[in-house]
């Protein structure tokens, strides 16, 4: 962000973006805010995705978020990302990161920042996190019905 350009946005060789280049934040999509000041405030707004939404997380690392406004434990309730075993969520904590592995080996499913036997990770509405996928293509999906 560049209020020093007319579009607002510079590239990472500091030249003017064009709007149309920027990357486009969809419903599912996690990212990154650099912010070089005090603390601010991010609103999203729009309508609520209603229906089937689906979030593809590709092998490898993905930035992802929920695609509806919902919040709670990962892998029960609305969130439904099943995660698989093996796989893990990685969450900024505002000063390191907290990652939690599915293990089905350990009573809880999970091991974590407090070791084996972790709780499962929750996510907050509007939280982003990384998903780290080494068994293959997961389609996450979500339904909402008005």
């Amino acid at each position: 962000m560049d209020a020093g350009v007319t579009s607002g946005w510079t590239d990472p060789a500091g030249n003017e973006a064009p709007l149309a280049t920027l990357p486009v934040l969809g419903a599912g999509k996690g990212f990154f805010y650099g912010n070089n000041s005090a603390k601010t405030n991010i609103t999203f707004v729009g309508d609520v995705r209603t229906g089937t939404n689906n979030v593809a997380l590709p092998l490898g690392l993905t930035a992802a978020g929920s695609p509806l406004p919902y919040n709670g434990l990962v892998s029960t309730g609305p969130l439904n990302l099943q995660v698989q075993d093996g796989d893990s969520i990685q969450q900024w904590t505002g000063t390191s990161w907290a990652v939690y592995t599915r293990d089905a080996g350990e009573p809880t499913g999970w091991t974590g920042p407090s070791g084996a036997g972790a709780p499962q990770p929750t996510l907050n509405v509007g939280q982003g996190f990384f998903y780290a996928n080494n068994n293959g293509l997961i389609n996450w999906q979500q339904v909402l019905n008005p």
